[in-house]
């Protein structure tokens, strides 16, 4: 492909220009950027505009997937009577298990089925095979496939995967190595974001060999170098935001007291710490 650096040059002029462009798109489409996910943390952070990518990190059953749901449930409340949608990739939960635990969060559970919603992943009868088939690539010629069988639908408004390390690989990735599909994918994400110009957001285990970083104290929230399984699992999204559950470490058990001098507090069943460990791109 021959460089144009035209696409890249511009005037503070033409910068002002495309941010009134810009502007435009989002006043006439709101429902494309997303709030915080958290009840009361809307109006504290940023809002996640079309096209950013964010990645939410934990530890094994320390979150991730709870905080993708409950982002995904806000997402679709939010597209209801527009021509867009929202997609759900999964590799975590089966449609059937999808299914139960979204229409759970209503008082009549038949509100479900008119979702302005996309599964894409398997189901029961699926056999292993098929189920390996659903790389990153097969995703997002579903997403393109999903849109074109929902006429009403213009575009999503919200993409969701669930999760990086479960992708089947892609023949597509430099090797088969768990680095480079983790790479490859996040890399396919960022770009998928960029075609369908919505958010993003995908979920990522943490320490998932080992703990890259030192932790000499009783708050282990992960960070940064909790992704070096791929430095692009932090380094590609715009959004890095990590969970931690007190409850599920072996010597901080429910009703324990937790005292390192800054911090002081008794560990609950809903107690969970968010960090957000970067944030970049915002207007």
């Amino acid at each position: 492909m021959t460089f144009n650096p035209s696409s890249y040059v511009h005037s503070a002029k033409q910068t002002w220009d495309l941010k009134l462009q810009y502007d435009k798109f989002l006043a006439e489409n709101p429902h494309l950027s997303a709030p915080f996910h958290v009840t009361g943390l809307e109006d504290l952070l940023p809002r996640q505009f079309p096209s950013q990518v964010a990645v939410h990190f934990a530890k094994s059953h320390e979150g991730k997937s709870t905080a993708l749901r409950n982002a995904i449930f806000k997402a679709q409340r939010r597209v209801e009577d527009t021509d867009s949608m929202v997609a759900i990739i999964s590799l975590e939960d089966s449609a059937e298990t999808t299914a139960t635990k979204f229409s759970m969060r209503y008082r009549d559970v038949s509100q479900y089925q008119d979702d302005q919603l996309l599964f894409i992943g398997n189901s029961f009868g699926m056999t292993s095979k098929d189920m390996g088939q659903l790389n990153v690539d097969n995703a997002i010629k579903s997403l393109e496939w999903g849109l074109q069988q929902l006429p009403g639908m213009k575009r999503y408004a919200h993409i969701f995967l669930d999760y990086v390390q479960i992708v089947p690989a892609s023949q597509s990735a430099i090797s088969r190595e768990r680095r480079d599909q983790a790479m490859y994918v996040t890399k396919q994400l960022f770009d998928a974001a960029k075609q369908f110009q919505c958010p993003m957001d995908f979920a990522s285990q943490a320490l998932l060999k080992h703990s890259n970083t030192t932790y000499s104290g009783k708050m282990r929230i992960p960070g940064a170098g909790d992704l070096k399984e791929a430095a692009e699992l932090y380094e590609i999204p715009h959004i890095a935001i990590a969970y931690w559950m007190p409850k599920r470490q072996a010597d901080t058990p429910i009703g324990t007291t937790i005292d390192d001098g800054r911090w002081s507090f008794r560990v609950e069943s809903n107690l969970v710490f968010i960090r957000i460990e970067k944030w970049r791109d915002q207007s």
